[in-house]
């Protein structure tokens, strides 16, 4: 299925994420740095994309063994459909939010987020012309 390298996209996403937020620092009323990861609008677009990764993770065994333990055609493909489709949406919300909590770093080649969301909304543009 399509869908499967869209999770470990969305892992490598949470992890890009977290690792940014907790080395990115500001400065406050203090001398101390604070990490960016200590603030509830940075966390929970990072905790939402791995708690998202890690049930898709788990799930998608689940779907295959479906799918292939099948004899009817129209229910695999229903499941196949449901599943593709459940993950693409996930993914996009989820890699969108955490790229956005990034700042202009999240737009960066070398932080994978932009190029995978861009990639992934090709395939599924072109996935819809068919």
């Amino acid at each position: 299925m399509v869908a499967v390298p869209w999770i470990s996209a969305l892992k490598a996403t949470a992890f890009i994420g977290g690792r940014y937020s907790a080395v990115r620092s500001i400065l406050g009323k203090g001398s101390h740095p604070t990490p960016i990861l200590s603030f509830r609008t940075q966390q929970w677009p990072i905790l939402n994309a791995t708690a998202v990764a890690m049930v898709l993770d788990r799930w998608y065994p689940a779907v295959i063994d479906t799918v292939m333990n099948q004899s009817d055609h129209r229910i695999q493909h229903a499941v196949a459909a449901i599943a593709k489709t459940t993950i693409c949406r996930y993914f996009q919300r989820c890699v969108s939010e955490v790229a956005e909590r990034c700042g202009a770093q999240g737009t960066f080649e070398h932080n994978y987020m932009a190029k995978v969301e861009v990639s992934i909304r090709i395939i599924i543009n072109s996935s819809e012309l068919r």
